[in-house]
């Protein structure tokens, strides 16, 4: 899909992105779904990784840990709606989609349709740096900083080299199918 096929949000989204992109946390954005034990809405942040196109579809793509609450509940319902904002342009996204959650385990599965995604899940984990890789080794998210602080440390953990290890377990993607997304300017 060339961008001149792609919806106008989407092309405005990428310019967004890198006239943004100086910014340390532009990456982050807010992930509104429903939890399904209460049935109630929640809201987290997620990680951006990049846009990627299968079969004239564009997915926004987030790296998430398959162990959080956020990824169980979306395989209970995979609509979400995300909330991005670009501090520099003034720009406020709102993109209403389905969810497609993609980790190693779907690798047995052997599906031709996940194909695609499980080649993704592979580009973004050799993407990622020494340090983001080891964060799908620790300690499961969500534990309190000071459980984390309190953990024992030995050689194995502090001198692993993540780089040469094999996709994590834990690691995880979430490709975001949108079916509307509206950009909306804010005034100063």
């Amino acid at each position: 899909m060339n961008s001149q096929e792609q919806p106008s949000w989407i092309r405005s989204l990428i310019k967004s992105n890198s006239n943004n992109e100086q910014l340390e946390f532009w990456r982050f954005v807010n992930i509104a779904y429903i939890c399904s034990k209460s049935g109630m809405p929640e809201s987290e942040m997620i990680k951006f990784k990049n846009i990627v196109t299968d079969n004239n579809t564009s997915y926004l793509v987030f790296v998430q840990d398959n162990r959080t609450k956020l990824y169980q509940d979306l395989e209970k319902n995979p609509k979400a709606e995300l909330c991005w904002f670009f501090p520099l342009t003034r720009e406020k996204y709102r993109i209403k989609s389905k969810i497609i959650r993609i980790s190693k385990k779907d690798f047995a599965d052997n599906k031709p349709e996940a194909k695609f995604f499980l080649e993704e899940l592979k580009k973004v984990w050799d993407s990622l740096d020494k340090e983001e890789k080891k964060g799908f080794a620790e300690l499961k998210p969500g534990t309190k900083t000071e459980e984390k602080l309190s953990k024992a440390h030995d050689d194995i953990n502090d001198y692993n080299n993540p780089d040469k290890i094999e996709i994590s377990e834990n690691f995880a993607l979430i490709f975001v199918d949108a079916f509307e997304g509206i950009c909306f300017l804010l005034n100063q």
